[in-house]
């Protein structure tokens, strides 16, 4: 069973999924090479990943930075979510 906590992650590093594409470091209006989008999408899918096994809301933490080295940030209401998801599900 997953907990709410892990349920809230996930909706963060789906949309990391979902949206590689939008990176801030491609810029507006900037295309990437399909080799260079590859390569964010893998980079992007590993960041997903390692949030998606976090166990602490500093695991997730970690997770995060790197997405926002990445050019990703998710929604800052998600992020909230899961930092009240570590809170209030705490065991």
């Amino acid at each position: 069973m997953k907990t709410p906590f892990k349920i809230a992650i996930r909706v963060v590093s789906d949309h990391l999924r979902t949206q590689f594409h939008l990176s801030v470091e491609s810029g507006p209006g900037a295309m990437m090479t399909p080799d260079e989008l590859a390569t964010h999408r893998r980079k992007v899918n590993g960041c997903a990943d390692r949030m998606d096994a976090a166990e602490t809301y500093r695991e997730f933490e970690v997770a995060l930075d790197e997405a926002h080295q990445l050019g990703m940030y998710p929604y800052n209401a998600d992020v909230g979510i899961v930092a009240q998801a570590g809170v209030l599900f705490a065991d």
